[in-house]
């Protein structure tokens, strides 16, 4: 069916949620089902919705938070980032999932850059935010015991807020497709990070499947770990949080966890065929791989059908702009075109073009151009940014793709990356393929 996203009739899934809210309340009928395991501890619905509900009553009582109230969430991967994200997004707040691995001035940037009238950071992160900014002028609730104090009246304990209050009911305010709900920050390939605002209609319209446990071996500040525990909220799924990856911690879930569902970038599945773990017998057990994030290297390709000849492989392709869900292709079909990103999604319209705005012939390449109601709202703060990536109501991606006469769709490079020689495009990522499949060259 048809509707409004963010100003832009688009076509969305029929009985799909529109909002979090929607999502979020799938989630509430699996009370009794297991919604985090973290290390030894383990959390189901009925208590991980409790923690939002109070948390929620916390942040709307005590600092304010409602609707369009931007909140930082500044952490590792745990199940309190969860339930921060759950409460902020459930008062209609905003939540800001700011890179907790950068260090201190790149954190203190992006809070800063979107407005951030709260942060919700873990001890660690707190005192490298506090060793760069003293006093800050926003609260602060803490996870842990912080190293710097917790001043009188403005900061809190992140544990005593979700659980100082009687039992509260998680209610959810159903909030406009197109009104901010998150904000994640991207700088494609060069200058700082922006603030990409994507709305509760373009979180809750990825309808990519997931039936088996989430295992999120990724950070969660990116769509590769949100949009998993999104899914896997909306179907009463478990969500398993590794804190950091580690080859040895992936082979764990495989042996005790019975993971058969693997989301990866290549540099991880390197990592796994290294280890002395990766033996025939361990490796059977993955049935479906997915890759995302960066290109598939066609000599990994080539390792995955011989030593995963049982195993599905599906490659993706999208940008956080777009909520990360444009392209994607797996089977049989992708190991005859092992470099393809593939189809458009359902709902989602794809275009090259060339410079002119003209679209390209098949086989010529182009600037891809997004449509879809899971685009961003903008840049937040970045009115220039915003303008020079929207054209039209498309999203101008900034990666350069060709269409083959299938409908197929390969990127060969990022737009800024070309190198023009003799009046020829040079393609860095095909320059890159080439090195790689070379037998003296291990990695490109």
């Amino acid at each position: 069916i048809e509707t409004h996203v963010a100003g832009r009739r688009q076509q969305v899934f029929k009985g799909a949620p529109r909002n979090l809210a929607g999502l979020f309340r799938q989630g509430m009928a699996f009370g009794d089902r297991v919604m985090v395991v973290e290390g030894p501890e383990a959390v189901t619905y009925a208590e991980g919705f409790a923690r939002a509900g109070a948390l929620a009553g916390a942040l709307a009582d005590d600092f304010g938070v409602g609707v369009g109230t931007t909140v930082a969430v500044v952490t590792r991967n745990r199940a309190e980032w969860i339930i921060a994200t759950l409460a902020i997004t459930a008062l209609g707040g905003i939540a800001a999932l700011v890179n907790s691995r950068g260090v201190g001035e790149e954190m203190l940037r992006a809070i800063r850059q979107v407005g951030c009238e709260l942060v919700i950071a873990d001890a660690e992160r707190d005192a490298i935010l506090c060793a760069d900014c003293p006093d800050p002028v926003w609260p602060r609730i803490v996870i842990g015991a912080p190293e710097h104090p917790l001043r009188d009246g403005r900061d809190a304990d992140f544990s005593a807020h979700c659980a100082s209050r009687p039992p509260a009911a998680f209610s959810p305010r159903d909030m406009e497709a197109g009104d901010g709900a998150i904000i994640l920050f991207t700088s494609g390939t060069t200058g700082f990070p922006k603030g990409a605002l994507l709305s509760h209609g373009a979180l809750a319209h990825d309808r990519r499947s997931m039936a088996t446990p989430a295992v999120i071996l990724g950070p969660m500040f990116r769509l590769s770990g949100i949009m998993p525990i999104l899914r896997a909220i909306s179907v009463g799924t478990t969500i398993h949080i590794m804190t950091k990856w580690n080859a040895d911690v992936a082979f764990d879930m495989i042996e005790k966890v019975g993971m058969t569902r693997l989301s990866f970038v290549p540099a991880m599945l390197f990592d796994m065929f290294a280890s002395p773990r990766a033996t025939p017998e361990t490796l059977s057990q993955i049935r479906y791989m997915v890759n995302g994030a960066a290109p598939l290297n066609l000599e990994l390709v080539e390792e995955i059908k011989k030593r995963l000849p049982n195993c599905q492989l599906s490659n993706g392709y999208g940008q956080t702009e777009a909520t990360a869900w444009t392209c994607g292709i797996s089977g049989k079909v992708l190991l005859e075109h092992p470099a393809a990103c593939g189809w458009p999604a359902p709902t989602v319209t794809v275009q090259l073009r060339r410079d002119d705005g003209t679209e390209a012939a098949i086989g010529e390449p182009g600037e891809l151009w997004i449509s879809s109601p899971m685009l961003m709202n903008g840049y937040v703060g970045n009115p220039q940014a915003t303008a020079e990536t929207f054209r039209d109501g498309w999203l101008a991606s900034g990666d350069i793709a060709i269409e083959n006469e299938l409908g197929i769709f390969t990127i060969v490079d990022r737009k800024k990356n070309m190198v023009i020689s003799g009046g020829e495009n040079t393609y860095c990522a095909e320059v890159e393929r080439v090195l790689a499949a070379h037998p003296l060259i291990r990695e490109a």
